[in-house]
């Protein structure tokens, strides 16, 4: 049995959202304040409800849009809807019929859905719970509201309203549905459908030490010797205490006459009796493998004891029907290795029959390792968006991303669905944790981003913008999880032009990524625009100056020069002047054969143009495009070194950003 789908409405920052869930492991990852912590209280809900929620738990953006329609004529309530499933065996004996008779819902026909498995049928049920105002407190909100004084500012008319909200609040109460929307339910009708255990974030050993005395007290009701036990200990503190018990009992002597007390036909006899509960004297310490000594459970490192509290949910709670295990931010105080082991543990108990946790667990995170580790038919997103035609959580099942109506984008979806499983490592599922994202092709580009995102005044860091390598030019697979979403997708790919492709009146093709999702309002991709072909060349061309062409000075592609190209160039005066022609008439100043030869060859595919170029502009660009070509090949296999070189130099800061690169910035900062 499992919940399969919740609608949240008007809870906190949930104004209408629908959230689908697998039976087994889902992972609910998203940004800080996307709404997963109060998406698990929603779960827990159906097991613990607090008596009253506060004015607080209401989504405030529902409130202030809606109170001066829809809420003066009806208060505002908070809503759950539930639908849950489950298979079984008319054959044999299910407690599910029981829990959910009171909600299940028929097929057209009367009849309960048949499955393909022989013999299985489906059962489902839907509820719902809300928070509502007493109907006969109704008509006392409508005339308070309708004496607020409609000439106030909209500011004060609002506060007034939320006064009135927050008095009626003791006269709300939790009203339970059937899918007819007939409140005949109960509490117990739903509370005891499920039994939830939720190990929140803020957990202690303290805090969850009760789950296992709970257990150890079913097991020592069940023996029969625990009586005995008692018995003994009692027996065993008295022998102890001899002399205190003998001391009181002079006392009492003594008294007991003279106040009147034994006129009353009993007297006092002071003796000790052990009648504690067992389990409260359960603990578990460490013992110190190697020499053998005890130490407390405090003692431990933070990452252990977060490993052991929740080993004892786990451990004690496997065996139950129907259990749903919700587990907040499991990566708290632990080493990544650690993270990785405990979600493996998590994952096995799908698997091992022995262990199998039936049948959820529900885990919120924020780790990437964790995320990374999931598979992605576990992974549901939570983003939380503010825009002026309303607020709210958008959830997203990635597997889902992959679905298609027509076989032949299915077998493309799939083939993408398996890139993604394979390079979705931790670095790059980063990007499920972010609302916006660019994506780059190579590891140059990932690592000099910040800065040049940094030198145009757009701090990557503080807007929690993730920059991910899609390591090459295959964009689609990870474009697919954004596709038909809020979040923006910066894409910035090279173009891989010629150089001397029409450099009069520099063109190219749109990329695939620019076809195939030409409509997507979020996803955006820029490429060169100055003669580049790649990241690395038109970076050289936009931070080339007048200056590269004068010996007397330093410039910042002078230094790229220095940084890739071989020491026999490096050790001639060519690298102090950037210019063809200086170059051409004084290529043999190189000593190494195989590097002239290298570089005479480069030339000459540039020299003809500029030569024969009467117009200035012109040849200046074709100049930089030599250098550019010059810089990229030497440069092709060490990107990753060079961007490095640059992230450490004394000129970073006065590195101009690509006019490409600036265009998605901009876009990005909308």
């Amino acid at each position: 049995m499992k919940i399969s789908q919740i609608r949240i409405n008007n809870f906190r920052n949930y104004n209408d959202t629908t959230i689908s869930l697998k039976e087994g492991i889902n992972v609910v990852i998203g940004p800080n304040n996307a709404g997963k912590t109060n998406f698990l209280k929603v779960i827990a809900f159906l097991n613990n409800r607090p008596a009253k929620l506060k004015l607080s738990d209401f989504n405030y953006n529902n409130l202030f849009d809606k109170h001066k329609s829809d809420y003066k004529e009806n208060p505002p309530k908070i809503e759950f809807s539930y639908i849950i499933e489950h298979s079984f065996n008319p054959d044999t004996i299910d407690s599910s019929l029981i829990k959910l008779k009171k909600f299940i819902v028929y097929e057209d026909d009367g009849n309960l859905l048949k499955e393909e498995t022989e013999n299985l049928y489906k059962i489902k049920g839907k509820f719902k719970i809300a928070f509502e105002l007493d109907n006969k407190y109704c008509d006392d909100y409508k005339n308070k509201i309708a004496k607020i004084d409609t000439e106030l500012s909209s500011k004060e008319y609002f506060k007034h309203f939320e006064n009135i909200v927050e008095d009626f609040l003791d006269k709300y109460q939790w009203i339970f549905y059937n899918d007819a929307d007939e409140p005949i339910l109960t509490s117990s009708d739903v509370g005891n459908i499920f039994n939830i255990d939720f190990i929140p974030a803020d957990r202690t050993t303290d805090k969850l030490l009760p789950e296992t005395k709970a257990f150890i007290k079913k097991k020592i009701n069940d023996e029969d010797s625990s009586l005995d036990v008692k018995r003994e200990l009692t027996q065993t503190i008295n022998n102890r205490f001899e002399t205190i018990i003998d001391e009181i009992k002079t006392k009492f002597e003594k008294g007991q006459e003279s106040i009147g007390i034994a006129k009353g036909n009993n007297i006092l006899e002071p003796s000790f009796k052990y009648n504690s509960s067992l389990e409260e004297h359960f603990e578990f310490h460490l013992i110190d493998k190697d020499k053998n000594y005890d130490l407390p459970l405090e003692n431990n490192g933070l990452g252990y004891n977060n490993l052991i509290q929740i080993y004892n949910i786990l451990q004690f709670k496997i065996t139950d029907d129907y259990n749903i295990l919700l587990i907040e931010e499991p990566e708290a105080h632990l080493h990544p290795a650690m993270q990785y082991q405990l979600f493996k543990y998590l994952q096995r108990l799908e698997e091992l029959s022995e262990e199998k946790i039936k049948n959820q667990i529900i885990i919120t995170t924020h780790s990437p390792n964790i995320s990374a580790s999931s598979n992605i038919d576990d992974i549901i997103t939570l983003h939380y968006y503010r825009e002026n035609s309303g607020c709210n959580v958008i959830a997203e099942n990635l597997k889902d991303k992959f679905i298609s109506n027509t076989l032949k984008e299915q077998d493309s979806l799939d083939e993408d669905k398996k890139h993604i499983a394979k390079f979705l490592d931790v670095t790059r599922s980063d990007m499920l944790f972010t609302e916006k994202v660019i994506l780059v092709e190579g590891l140059a580009e990932k690592l000099l981003l910040p800065l040049l995102a940094q030198n145009e005044g757009f701090n990557l860091i503080n807007e929690h913008i993730s920059v991910v390598e899609v390591g090459g030019i295959n964009f689609k697979p990870f474009l697919n999880l954004f596709n038909q979403t809020k979040n923006k997708i910066l894409c910035i790919q090279d173009c891989d032009t010629d150089y001397l492709n029409d450099y009069d009146n520099y063109k190219r093709k749109p990329s695939v990524i620019e076809r195939y999702y030409k409509n997507s309002d979020n996803i955006k991709t820029v490429t060169q625009k100055n003669g580049g072909s790649t990241f690395e060349s038109e970076l050289f061309i936009d931070n080339f100056i007048d200056e590269d062409i004068d010996s007397s000075k330093k410039t910042i592609c002078k230094n790229f020069l220095c940084n890739v190209l071989p020491r026999t160039v490096k050790n001639t005066e060519l690298i102090k002047n950037l210019s063809i022609n200086y170059w051409n008439d004084n290529i043999e100043k190189i000593a190494r054969k195989n590097v002239r030869k290298k570089i005479k060859e480069l030339i000459e595919v540039y020299i003809k143009e500029f030569k024969t170029e009467v117009d200035e502009a012109k040849k200046n660009k074709i100049n930089k495009l030599f250098f550019a070509n010059l810089f990229l090949t030497y440069t092709q296999n060490k990107k990753g070194a060079f961007a490095l070189d640059i992230l450490m130099s004394d000129f970073n800061e006065k590195l101009k950003t690509p006019e490409y690169i600036k265009e998605g910035l901009e876009w990005l900062k909308k």
